[in-house]
C-alpha cells in the first residue's frame, strides 16, 4: 500500500496556494464536459483562500515523492446559531483514486469541523460525479436537498 502525507495548505506557501486554487476551479471539468474556468476564476479563487484564514481548511494529500495526488477544501459558516461546514473542492489525481485518500482527506476535514463547533458537513455533487456520491453515500451523507440547472443559452 503507498504511503500518504497530509498537510494543512499554508497559505504563505504561494505555488500551493495557486495549485490548490487551480484544481479548485477546474475540477469539475472531469466529469462535466461544459465546464470551463478563466484565470480570473483562479485569482478570485486565491483571494477566497487567503481572506478565509480561519474559516476554511485545506487539506493537501502528497505521494511519497511529495507530488500534491489529494486536495480537500472545506469552508467553515454559519447562519443563526448553526455552524457547518460546506465542501468547496474535493479532488484525488486519477492514478491515485480508490486508495482511501479521498476518505482520509474528508476524516479529517470532519475532525477540524467539529473542532470548530460545527455539528453538520454540507456537499454539492454533480449527478454525472457517481463515485463521488457513492463515497458520500459509504461515509454516511444522506440526500438533504436537490440542485437543479436549466440552461437559457
Amino acid at each position: 500500500m503507498k504511503e500518504f502525507s497530509f498537510d494543512i495548505l499554508d497559505l504563505k506557501n504561494d505555488e500551493d496556494v495557486l495549485e490548490a486554487a487551480t484544481l479548485h476551479c477546474g475540477v469539475p471539468g472531469e466529469w462535466n464536459s461544459d465546464h470551463s474556468y478563466s484565470e480570473e476564476s483562479v485569482v478570485r479563487a486565491v483571494e477566497d483562500l487567503q481572506n478565509s484564514v480561519h474559516a476554511c481548511y485545506v487539506v493537501l494529500a502528497r505521494n511519497e515523492k511529495n507530488k500534491l495526488v489529494g486536495m480537500h477544501w472545506v469552508k467553515l459558516e454559519s447562519r443563526c446559531d448553526e455552524k457547518f461546514g460546506n465542501v468547496a473542492s474535493l479532488w484525488v489525481h486519477p492514478n491515485y483514486r480508490r486508495q482511501g485518500v479521498a476518505t482520509q482527506l474528508k476524516e479529517l476535514a470532519e475532525t477540524w469541523l467539529r473542532d470548530h463547533g460545527a455539528t453538520e458537513i454540507r456537499t454539492q455533487v454533480y449527478m454525472e460525479n457517481r463515485k463521488m456520491r457513492a463515497l458520500n453515500e459509504k461515509l454516511g451523507y444522506k440526500v438533504k436537498l436537490v440542485g437543479m440547472a436549466k440552461s437559457i443559452q
